[in-house]
C-alpha cells in the first residue's frame, strides 16, 4: 500500500515538472524558507513540494511570481542570494558567484573542501575523481550511506547543489592520471585549482597543469596516522615554489584507507597495514585549504577580505594535531604561549624553489 502512495506521488511530481518545463501556465514556484522546500502552487491552490536538486538539474530557477498573483504569507520567490543571505556581512557571495574551482579528487578531504567552497558562494565547480563511494569511506566522508556504490563526483554534486540549486557543477568521472590535455583543458576553464587526491602521480600531473595555465593550486597532505598535516600553496604568478619543488625525490605518505590501497602500495617482501584518517583530524587540513582559496578568490575584488590574501601566501602551512610520529618531541604546553611549537596550530614555512624542477619553467 504504501509503495503504491509513494508510486502516485511521484507520477505526480513527474507531471508537475513535465508541466512547467512545457510552459503550462497555472504555475508558481516559491520557497518556503522554514523548511528549505520549493513548492510549485497551482490555481487551485493545490501544492506539490518538488526536490531542490532535481529541479537545479533540470535548469529551474524562479524570479519575480506573476503580478495577478500573490505568493503565500509564508513563502516566497526563490532566489539565489536568499541562500547565502546570512554570508553577506562576511562574505561579497557575488564576486565568489562567478568563480570556478576545480576540485581533483573529492574523497575525505576534497569533500570537505567543495562543500565549505559551495557554502561561501563560490558558482562554479569542476569535480573530478574515479572512485566510487565505498562503504568504508563512509567513516571519513560528509557524503552518507546513501552514496554507497556512487561515483563520488554524483553525490558531492548533489550535495553541492542541495546547497546552493544555482550553482553550476561539471563532473568529470575519470583518472587523473591519464587525462592528459583533458586536464590541461580542465584547469584553463577554473580560478583555482585543488589537490584533493591521495598520491603524487596525480599531484604531479595537476601541479604541472596548474603551472603551465598560470592558476593558483592547492594541495592538502595527511602526515602517517592523520597526527598533522600541511597545505602546499603554488602560485605561478608569483614565480614562487611548486609542489613539485617540495616533494620531488621525496617519499611522501600516501594515504591507505583500504585492503585496495594496501596492496597498490605494497613492496613485494613488506605487507602495508590499513591506516585509517580520521575525519576530526582530515577536515582541519580541508579547511584550511577552503580558506586559502576563498581569500585568494577575493584578492582583488572590493570584499573586506580583498587585503588578506597577501598576508597568507606563504607556500607551505604545517600542523600537529597530536604530540604522535613526527611530533612525539614536541612540548606539552599547557600555558598555551605563543612562543614555540604546539599541537593544534598552524604554522607557516617556506620551500626552496628547486632550479632543476620538474614542472617550474
Amino acid at each position: 500500500m504504501n509503495r503504491r502512495r509513494n508510486t502516485t506521488e511521484q507520477d505526480r511530481l513527474e507531471r508537475t515538472f513535465e508541466a512547467i518545463a512545457d510552459g503550462e501556465e497555472g504555475y508558481e514556484l516559491v520557497f518556503h524558507p522554514a523548511t528549505g522546500q520549493i513548492v510549485a502552487v497551482d490555481d487551485v491552490g493545490d501544492e506539490d513540494r518538488l526536490p531542490a536538486t532535481q529541479m537545479a538539474r533540470e535548469g529551474f530557477f524562479v524570479g519575480d511570481p506573476p503580478a495577478e498573483r500573490t505568493a503565500p504569507a509564508s513563502a516566497r520567490p526563490l532566489r539565489t542570494d536568499d541562500v547565502f543571505s546570512r554570508n553577506a556581512a562576511v562574505l561579497e557571495t557575488d564576486a565568489l558567484a562567478a568563480k570556478r574551482v576545480l576540485v581533483v579528487g573529492v574523497g575525505s578531504g576534497g569533500a570537505v573542501v567543495a562543500d565549505s567552497l559551495a557554502r561561501s558562494g563560490v558558482g562554479g565547480f569542476t569535480l573530478w575523481d574515479h572512485d566510487r563511494l565505498d562503504v568504508h569511506n563512509v567513516g571519513r566522508h560528509i557524503c552518507t550511506l546513501d552514496d554507497v556504490g556512487r561515483p563520488k563526483v554524483d553525490a558531492m554534486r548533489d550535495r553541492i547543489l542541495a546547497i546552493n540549486p544555482a550553482a553550476d557543477v561539471e563532473c568529470i568521472h575519470r583518472d587523473v592520471t591519464t587525462a592528459g590535455d583533458d586536464l590541461d583543458a580542465a584547469v584553463e576553464r577554473v580560478d583555482c585549482v585543488v589537490a584533493g587526491t591521495d598520491n603524487n602521480a596525480s599531484r604531479f600531473a595537476i601541479n604541472a597543469a596548474a603551472i603551465q595555465a598560470s592558476r593558483p593550486a592547492y594541495f592538502g597532505l595527511a602526515f602517517k596516522r592523520a597526527c598533522g598535516g600541511n597545505v602546499i600553496q603554488v602560485l605561478p604568478r608569483h614565480n614562487r615554489p611548486c609542489y613539485a619543488c617540495y616533494a620531488e625525490g621525496q617519499i611522501v605518505n600516501e594515504e591507505v584507507s583500504s585492503a585496495r590501497d594496501a596492496e597498490r602500495t605494497a613492496y613485494a617482501d613488506k605487507p602495508v597495514p590499513i591506516e585509517p584518517g580520521l575525519a576530526i583530524d582530515i577536515w582541519p587540513i580541508a579547511n584550511m585549504i577552503a580558506r586559502l582559496v576563498v581569500l585568494r578568490l577575493c584578492a582583488g575584488t572590493a570584499s573586506t577580505l580583498a587585503g588578506t590574501a597577501g598576508e597568507l601566501d606563504a607556500p607551505l602551512y604545517f600542523w600537529a594535531s597530536r604530540r604522535q610520529e613526527n611530533f612525539a618531541d614536541w612540548p606539552a604546553d599547557g600555558t598555551r604561549s605563543i612562543e614555540g611549537l604546539a599541537i593544534l596550530r598552524w604554522y607557516a614555512a617556506g620551500i626552496r624553489k628547486n632550479p632543476e624542477c620538474m614542472s617550474c619553467p
